[in-house]
């Protein structure tokens, strides 16, 4: 069964581009692939309640079909592993990179490159209307501290080596030793 899925992540970086939404046709899937890149300033982390600031920050939402006939709990796990992930983020570089080619100015695309899992400030998976998967990394929250006092279950803000020695420890569990040195530094 063909269910529609959404990927909507926030980027480390912010090239010039006005919004703009790309289609690719994808050799897997009988359904187009497409990516809305948004000109917004501001991401709402919890709809209605919740606005960040996002002006040094890309904010995507890619759109895709999956093919899952199985039932709902054997749907998030599918949407919780790192296969599909890395499935999505294959996509997102491939059209990341059309935007690139399609624009043709440096000046306003050079920050644009290829992303992988660890790139990911926050992403959300939303299939069929339904969210099931959210995640942010540390950094994201480095970023937005004022999300952290608005949260319940913080009471306070951990200070920016916290961040820094969780972010070098993140880097180093996906297997990018030197980055994560170089970051503990």
């Amino acid at each position: 069964m063909d269910r529609e899925l959404e990927f909507i992540a926030v980027l480390p970086f912010k090239p010039r581009l006005k919004g703009m939404a790309l289609t690719a046709e994808v050799k897997k899937s009988n359904h187009p692939v497409t990516l809305q890149i948004s000109p917004e300033n501001k991401f709402d982390i919890i709809p209605g309640i919740k606005s960040i600031d996002t002006s040094h920050m890309l904010i995507v939402k890619l759109t895709m079909h999956i093919t899952h006939a199985g039932d709902k709990a054997s749907l998030t796990k599918r949407c919780q592993s790192d296969k599909l992930l890395w499935e999505i983020l294959g996509y997102l570089n491939t059209i990341l990179f059309i935007a690139k080619f399609n624009d043709g100015n440096t000046k306003n695309t050079k920050e644009i490159r290829s992303v992988g899992i660890i790139d990911l400030l926050f992403y959300q998976l939303v299939v069929d209307g339904e969210t099931q998967a959210m995640q942010g990394n540390s950094s994201f929250y480095a970023e937005n501290q004022s999300l952290q006092t608005s949260l319940p279950h913080k009471t306070s803000v951990p200070s920016n080596e916290w961040y820094t020695l969780v972010r070098a420890s993140e880097l180093v569990e996906r297997g990018y030793n030197s980055e994560g040195l170089l970051i503990a530094f």
